[in-house]
């Protein structure tokens, strides 16, 4: 934390869908509460991890998301997403 940037692991957020609370799940890593990331260890990405995320980002309203895989070669894929339907929550503030 020495560059004062706050990272949490396991992070309880809820899932909204047209204004309503309809779930949560648990973040791999919740940055500044702005940035999702999503932690794999698998032969490699496919389209189902970035789609897990993008779902992730618009059912919290989170905008920006990573997905970091960690198998026989590291790599990423970071998303964007412009659909904002309501602001992000933790579970536990909600």
């Amino acid at each position: 934390d020495d560059k004062g940037i706050k990272a949490n692991a396991e992070v309880p957020l809820v899932v909204r869908y047209r204004g309503r609370i309809v779930g949560q799940f648990r973040a791999d890593l919740l940055v500044e509460s702005r940035m999702i990331v999503e932690i794999k260890a698998t032969s490699g990405l496919v389209k189902a991890h970035e789609a897990q995320l993008v779902n992730y980002l618009r059912a919290t309203g989170i905008a920006v998301g990573l997905v970091l895989n960690f198998g026989p070669r590291a790599e990423f894929r970071r998303r964007v997403c412009t659909f904002r339907p309501d602001p992000p929550l933790s579970a536990s503030s909600a």
